[in-house]
């Protein structure tokens, strides 16, 4: 019977036009209002509320948005294009090809594909359609070209994935480029071989040449990425810390090896003692790790009269072995707060 509530206001509420978002906070209320005994009340819904709105990250959303709507009041759009029909624009298939690269910068500045379909293309697609091309075509090469907002850094949604999956945005961003440039590449090629006045495809060498160039790149860079996979390997026995890199799970490059006794000053990198660190004249830094939102810790020694500061990429588990059994020295170990402990760890 409450299901059956639910499903009924939910449906009035769609009908007559509600913001989806007044919708859904709004069915999040009732519950508790509908059953007082309910465990999840209001209170809780207004906390968990603001608790998903406390994002440094969701903060681009917004933004986004905004710079979105200041482009589709400035006419943006029509300048992208008018800009590249200018260099382009006599060739074979030249406005196609404008229409595409003026979706990739319009979604890459907003970071939307609806705003960028619907901005770019209620100017471009009747303009495509007086020019001879079918008007299917022409809706087609707007919607897929503009698409590619999802996969273009920055975009919305790699940052709301990358919010509720705790991955980084940049690597995310970084994934996108290959796939955003292997669509767009076969977009283009498709434009430059397509007939204007039935749609079908014909033959050309651009979209021939087009296609294996970006095609061989992008394979090249795959199998190049792939082949040069770097990894650090860490090695801790009896104070002694080995440091490895490893290339592609196959060859190993022997780094250092460090005593623990010999650590000036150590900790996790963050925090004035890491900042002192780093500032320290004539000082070697030495980042041994892949992944920057890991948890990492720098390690601070003298060898031979010169200065080194090594960070690396360790588990919990590794620096309670670090820290046990009084491997280093009194004193040496800086929190990120700043406070200074013993080398041993603290129960």
């Amino acid at each position: 019977m409450t299901f059956g509530v639910f499903i009924l206001i939910f449906a009035v509420l769609i009908v007559i036009g509600m913001p989806m978002a007044v919708i859904f906070g709004g069915m999040a209320f009732l519950p508790s209002l509908i059953t007082p005994s309910f465990s999840y009340n209001v209170a809780a819904v207004i906390k968990s509320m603001v608790n998903g709105m406390d994002s440094f990250t969701l903060l681009a959303v917004p933004l986004f948005m905004l710079s979105g709507m200041i482009m589709a009041e400035g006419g943006i759009s029509e300048k992208l294009f008018n800009f590249f029909g200018y260099f382009v624009g006599n060739r074979k298939a030249g406005f196609p090809c404008c229409v595409i690269v003026t979706c990739m910068f319009y979604a890459a500045i907003s970071g939307s594909s609806p705003a960028t379909v619907s901005a770019v293309g209620a100017m471009t697609i009747p303009f495509l359609v007086k020019m001879g091309y079918d008007v299917v075509f022409a809706t087609a090469i707007v919607t897929v070209a503009g698409g590619l907002g999802v996969i273009i850094p920055p975009s919305l949604s790699f940052i709301v994935y990358s919010s509720a999956s705790q991955a980084s945005p940049a690597a995310l961003f970084i994934a996108g480029i290959l796939i955003f440039a292997l669509v767009a590449a076969m977009s283009l090629a498709n434009v430059i071989g397509v007939n204007p006045e039935t749609g079908g495809m014909v033959f050309s060498w651009q979209s021939l040449l087009l296609t294996l160039v970006f095609g061989g790149a992008a394979f090249l860079i795959w199998r190049g990425s792939d082949s040069c996979r770097v990894e650090y390997d860490y090695t801790f026995t009896n104070g002694n810390l080995d440091v490895s890199r490893v290339l592609n799970n196959k060859r190993r490059k022997y780094l250092t090896a460090l005593d623990m006794k010999d650590v000036i000053r150590c900790g996790p990198a963050a925090g004035p003692a890491f900042l002192k660190t780093l500032n320290e004249p004539q000082i070697k830094r030495h980042n041994w790790f892949v992944n920057r939102e890991a948890n990492l810790y720098f390690f601070y020694f003298q060898r031979k009269g010169l200065k080194h500061v090594i960070i690396l990429e360790l588990t919990k588990e590794m620096v309670a072995m670090i820290r046990s059994k009084n491997y280093l020295q009194k004193g040496v170990w800086y929190e990120a707060d700043g406070k200074q402990n013993y080398g041993a760890s603290i129960s």
